[in-house]
């Protein structure tokens, strides 16, 4: 039926609100996370990769993503157009046969589904973009994991030497003949594991807000790319609702467009509720 044909392309994908959520949180992550480093030569080397992946958001994939609402809102004039077309034609067609009329409608529905063709290729190449993102960040969150329990294993057996240390101090501070170079020794050994404590503790600081912060930003990218995936999936069935369309009665024609468009102008209105909430690339 036809009037699957709006129904499809906006219910239930706008949802402006989780939509500008999900991208505060992703926002979030990747601004924090860039501004981080370490101590440990090895360790910051795996917190720059990490950082590489969230600079994509930025890089990448947020200006393409800021400006697909606007997209779909500048492309919408084009599909304002041919809706209200096919709606005049289908008034005038009435519950007559007219082979004139239907072939006009035939045309404003070919018309509409390249547009349509046209809009879904750039949602699948951003969908595409979240999705490889998302699978980064998911590798990034195994590994930001393997390092805390690495780090924390670290801890427990730098805390040992320096109990056993502190131990042996005591010992040669309190031998019968004291050793001054043994004692000098020791001290320095028990500096440089304070040293290795504090940058490890660092590090652990640092690794483990990383790894709670990634699993929103994993969340996120899941979400938006749902939304897209969704969306070029609606497209999809609108075209298919297209190549049918000459087959409904004027009558009904009518109907459903006129009750549908007031679909897609909602759909509008929240992508343009969206596009002043997001802001500008950062």
């Amino acid at each position: 039926m036809a009037s699957l044909f709006l129904t499809n392309l906006s219910a239930g994908q706008v949802m402006s609100s989780s939509f500008v959520q999900a991208v505060g949180t992703i926002e979030s992550y990747c601004t924090w996370i860039a501004s981080q480093s370490v101590n440990d030569g090895g360790l910051n080397a795996t917190l720059q990769q990490v950082k590489v992946d969230a600079s994509t958001w930025y890089s990448t994939i947020y200006p393409n993503y800021l400006n697909m609402p606007l997209n779909i809102t500048t492309i919408g004039t084009t599909i304002d157009s041919d809706l209200n077309m096919l709606i005049t034609l289908a008034q005038q067609l009435g519950s007559t046969s007219s082979p004139a009329i239907e072939q006009q409608i035939a045309q404003y529905s070919t018309s509409l589904s390249n547009t349509l063709l046209g809009l879904q290729s750039q949602i699948n190449a951003l969908a595409t973009l979240l999705i490889n993102f998302q699978n980064n960040l998911n590798k990034d969150a195994q590994i930001l994991n393997t390092n805390v329990v690495s780090i924390q294993s670290t801890l427990i057996s730098l805390g040992q030497q320096m109990a056993n240390l502190y131990g042996k101090l005591h010992s040669l501070q309190n031998a019968t003949c004291p050793s001054k170079g043994d004692i000098n020794a020791c001290q320095n050994l028990i500096q440089s594991t304070q040293t290795q404590i504090n940058t490890n503790n660092q590090a652990l600081q640092v690794f483990s807000q990383a790894l709670s912060n990634i699993q929103g930003a994993v969340n996120g990218a899941g979400y938006l790319a749902n939304f897209w995936m969704g969306f070029s999936a609606d497209i999809q069935a609108c075209n298919a609702v297209l190549a049918n369309i000459v087959k409904e009665s004027g009558t009904i024609l009518v109907t459903d467009l006129q009750a549908n468009k007031v679909n897609w102008d909602a759909t509008q209105a929240s992508l343009l509720q969206i596009i002043q909430q997001i802001g500008s690339p950062k």
